[in-house]
């Protein structure tokens, strides 16, 4: 397969569109497509903030236009590239959507949101605050509500389809090994 080359990229916003020529299993020729966004080593990074006193999760609430929908996840964003690491894109995240100044968080790793289409990497902090009534800070106004969520609550939100984003979805999960 040759290099990728750029198809096209956005002129005031981080995201290209590559593409290589290939082959399909049976050896028929075929185009491959990748999206990149970002302009860090990694798109983002999205926080996993656990109250140490309830264990509780919080997740945000926002419009998501592109989908059509309002949707409960995880706080997350784009990683700057001021941004020294991973940790310090989800804290700066934290802060900007929920007002909470956290000081530290641990990096649990790395997913990809969609494997067959995007190029980019997604990682996961997890976030430990003191509690539920931790103090706050303004916020950037782009969430319409917060609220704290026990284990069974958030299984019973993926049975019914109100948590469905990949992002939260897999960083769920990675954060579910680490206990």
């Amino acid at each position: 397969m040759s290099d990728w080359k750029l198809e096209w990229s956005a002129p005031d916003f981080p995201v290209r569109v590559d593409s290589r020529s290939g082959s399909t299993p049976t050896g028929e020729p075929q185009t491959h497509y990748r999206v990149s966004v970002g302009e860090a080593s990694f798109a983002g990074a999205v926080a996993v903030p656990v109250a140490r006193d309830t264990g509780r999760v919080l997740l945000v609430h926002q419009e998501r236009i592109r989908v059509g929908r309002e949707l409960w996840e995880l706080p997350r964003g784009m990683a700057e590239v001021s941004d020294p690491d991973p940790v310090a894109t989800a804290l700066r995240e934290l802060r900007e959507e929920t007002g909470i100044n956290a000081k530290a968080g641990e990096f649990l790793g790395m997913v990809f949101p969609d494997s067959g289409f995007l190029a980019s990497e997604v990682a996961v902090v997890l976030v430990e605050v003191a509690g539920e009534d931790v103090a706050r800070d303004a916020c950037d106004g782009e969430v319409q509500a917060q609220r704290w969520f026990s284990k069974e609550q958030l299984d019973e939100m993926i049975r019914n389809g109100e948590l469905r984003d990949s992002i939260s979805l897999s960083a769920l999960a990675v954060a579910a090994q680490r206990a």
